[in-house]
This record gives structure tokens, C-alpha cells and sequence, in this order.
């Protein structure tokens, strides 16, 4: 069994205090959820702005690949493309 922790998807800010929307609580919800047993994460990355951003997945991708190497890394971002 392989267990993919979804740190925040598209939820609004408001949607719960503690939902992961900087790079560095993503950072901390990834390094936790590795620890707990995770084998792959999944994200949605944002800008500084707080809305979800193909700008950010380099940058937020980078900083977890740091604390937990070697983790598969899906990313999402919402856009609509029309």
C-alpha cells in the first residue's frame, strides 16, 4: 500500500486555520507527513498572493524536495485554462 498525503488542495484560505498555503507550511505538513509514513505528497502550489500558481511549483516543489528527498511530488493547480 502507498499512502499520498494531500497537504491543501484548492480550499480557500478560509477553509481551516492550520491549511497550508506558504511554502514554508507546506514544507512543515510535508516533512511531518513523511515522517508519519507518507510515500508521496500531493500539492497545490501559491503564490504570494494565496491563490494557487504554476509561478510557485518550482519554488515550493524545490524547498520539499530539501527536507524529504526522494518523494514523489504531484502538484495541481486549478487554473482554468479557457
Amino acid at each position: 500500500m502507498i499512502v499520498q498525503a494531500c497537504l491543501n488542495g484548492a480550499r480557500p484560505r478560509d477553509f481551516h486555520p492550520l491549511l497550508p498555503l506558504t511554502i514554508d507550511a507546506m514544507v512543515r505538513d510535508a516533512t511531518a507527513s513523511v515522517a508519519a509514513g507518507a510515500a508521496e505528497l500531493h500539492i497545490h502550489p501559491r503564490g504570494a498572493d494565496g491563490k494557487e500558481s504554476l509561478a510557485a511549483v518550482d519554488d515550493t516543489v524545490g524547498a520539499i524536495r530539501r527536507v524529504c528527498p526522494g518523494t514523489l511530488i504531484g502538484v495541481s493547480t486549478g487554473l482554468d485554462r479557457r
